[in-house]
Order: C-alpha cells, then structure tokens, then sequence
C-alpha cells in the first residue's frame, strides 16, 4: 500500500530503525523496541500526519510492513555502500511519500548529506531537530516535544491529529 497517490500532508516524519529489535517477524512500527525509536515514534504518532521509518536494510519502510529482525547499521558503511543505500531510499521515498509542507527528521545520527539534499530538492522545508545532540538530549528533546503537542488545547490537538 503507498500513500503517495494524491495525499498531501503537513508534516512528515522521518524516523529511523534501530539496532534493538524484536527476536521474530513484526510490524515495522514493532519490530524496533529501543527507548530512542520508541521515543522517536511516540513524537511521529503524536503530530497526527503520515510518518515512516528508515531502515539500514530496506532504506524505507511504512509503519505496517511487517519485517524480520536483521542487524545491518549504516555506521561503518564504505562510501560506495552507503550512496548505494541513499539510492535505494530515494527510490522507495520516490514511491511511496506523500507530498507534504515540512519533513522532519528524527536520527540517531545525522543523516547522510545526499539524503537530505534530495530530501531538501522535493520538499518546501526539511528539519534535522536532533543534529548534533547525544543520545540522552535527543530522548529529552522528543519527550519534551511530545509533551508540547499533548499539552496544545483540544482544538488545536484534534486539528493537528486529523
């Protein structure tokens, strides 16, 4: 199932997987069961719109693929492996995103550059809200955020989960 045909959202998330996962076959949204993923997603979930998961192996998934637990990591990638994984997203992200306002992405790492220059060709506004913070400050920053939304008046709440 792609959502890309005709959809359009305010925000997109951009979430990435996780080397901690569940021992057998999940959803997507499941098979990560890290605190950093589960934070990440919470705060996706949270904002209402459409969101998706960046995988070391798939390069994009939606939340209800159902998966099997892998171990790829990006990290300690060769240069030739790591534009290759850019390609594959890119092509998946081609397919399946919808067409939104702002794309937030949430990494545990910063994301590789040709990842967001593409990113940042395709959408009016692209943000990188954990850039350069340590595991502990992103988990911060996202509980925080997440309790802002939470927070926000009903209206405005139900406006932004529609």
């Amino acid at each position: 199932m792609t959502i890309r045909e005709g959809r359009r959202v305010d925000v997109l998330h951009l979430v990435s997987g996780g080397a901690r996962q569940q021992p057998r076959a999940e959803a997507a949204r499941d098979l990560y069961d890290g605190l950093w993923f589960r934070s990440a997603r919470a705060r996706a979930e949270r904002a209402g719109d459409a969101w998706f998961i960046l995988s070391a192996r798939h390069g994009l998934l939606e939340p209800e693929a159902r998966v099997q637990p892998y171990a790829d990591r990006l990290d300690g990638r060769s240069a030739a492996a790591l534009r290759a994984w850019v390609t594959l997203t890119t092509e998946r992200m081609e397919r399946m995103l919808p067409e939104a306002g702002r794309v937030v992405v949430l990494c545990d790492r910063d994301p590789p550059p040709e990842l967001l220059r593409w990113l940042r060709v395709r959408y009016p506004e692209v943000e990188t809200p954990l850039a350069g913070l340590n595991i502990a400050a992103q988990v911060l920053h996202m509980a925080r955020d997440a309790d802002r939304v939470m927070r926000a008046p009903p209206a405005r709440r139900l406006a932004r989960m529609a």
